[in-house]
């Protein structure tokens, strides 16, 4: 994946310790990410995402977010994700999250 100006990239030995600082950037900002991720059963490597949060479930962290791909909302393992880059472009925060949240009190235990 080539990054564009300004764009952070993230290699998949830096992701699962230094994602969060920068992924936290991009929620705030609400900038697009582009990610090479790895999923259980999806072989699509590429995705835009729309960032939303950070959860930590058990021992791994996940980011939330929108999936323009797949056209909803999903967990993405930061264990999982080969690079990502902060676009330089918004996006305008959706005005419904999902209901109820992906995961449950007990995520944590």
């Amino acid at each position: 994946m080539k990054a564009g100006p300004g764009a952070h990239v993230l290699p998949h030995l830096l992701v699962a310790g230094h994602a969060q600082p920068v992924l936290r950037r991009a929620i705030d900002l609400h900038r697009l990410v582009r990610l090479d991720y790895s999923g259980s059963r999806s072989r699509e490597k590429a995705r835009l995402v729309e960032p939303y949060t950070l959860a930590l479930g058990g021992q791994a962290w996940y980011l939330h977010a929108f999936c323009r791909l797949r056209g909803g909302f999903r967990l993405f393992r930061l264990s999982r994700i080969e690079s990502a880059e902060v676009l330089d472009d918004d996006f305008d925060p959706r005005a419904r999250l999902p209901s109820p949240s992906p995961w449950s009190p007990a995520w944590g235990s």
